[in-house]
């Protein structure tokens, strides 16, 4: 992994190994990428499920069901929150 913020360091994870109790220790720049990475690895992993690709020469075709697919999955979440801000209030 190449990050231009982080150096080669490596850190203890806080855990320990079950087999060999020894410390589990990594690289920094990927404990900082597993707390931060959210949003963008749920939406690709909720669009693989459902994706609306179409075989097509044309990268504009493709990176336009691309676009809808996204909206259509982030007004799903909107919609979702919406819904539980309204339960809430109740």
């Amino acid at each position: 992994m190449l990050s231009t913020i982080h150096d080669a360091s490596i850190v203890d994870t806080g855990k320990v190994d079950k087999t060999t109790d020894q410390p589990i220790s990594k690289p920094k720049v990927i404990l900082d990428y597993n707390m931060y990475m959210g949003g963008v690895d749920k939406l690709d992993q909720m669009l693989e499920t459902y994706l609306s690709l179409r075989k097509t020469v044309k990268w504009y075709k493709k990176f336009f069901q691309h676009l809808l697919d996204v909206t259509v999955y982030t007004s799903f979440v909107l919609f979702k929150l919406k819904i539980l801000h309204l339960k809430a209030n109740l």
